[in-house]
């Protein structure tokens, strides 16, 4: 296992590709995440894991550069992507209660899969209609 220095770097250059290829890389950039939650969280700690959440959304945020990703769109229009979205987010929820390491991550994992698909998709529709 890398320090957590380098998961760090290799997570930062990840990140700061197109969105498009971040989703090709989906898997590998989630076993950097793994082990950046096992060095920051070796144990259950709600304090803990709630920072790692709160840094998960900044950046989130910063991948997006800030945009509408288009929820709400999705909401109306790509039902199954909302589905997708709304799923992982309860499943975020249920796994921070019941303390679980392994489903938090997964459901990490699929609600910025969903939020990625929601983007391109809502990104796609409106260059199409303009």
């Amino acid at each position: 296992m890398d320090d957590l220095k380098t998961i760090e770097n290799r997570l930062k250059k990840a990140y700061s590709l197109p969105i498009q290829e971040q989703l090709k890389y989906h898997e590998q950039i989630w076993e950097l995440e793994k082990q950046r939650f096992d060095f920051l969280v070796p144990q259950w700690d709600y304090e803990k894991v709630f920072r790692y959440l709160q840094n998960f959304r900044d950046k989130i945020s910063a991948v997006f550069a800030y945009k509408t990703v288009g929820l709400l769109w999705a909401e109306e229009n790509a039902k199954d992507l909302d589905q997708k979205h709304q799923k992982a987010f309860t499943a975020i929820d249920r796994a921070f209660k019941r303390q679980n390491r392994e489903a938090f991550i997964e459901a990490l994992q699929d609600y910025e899969k969903a939020l990625k698909e929601i983007y391109l998709a809502y990104k796609n529709q409106k260059v199409r209609e303009e």
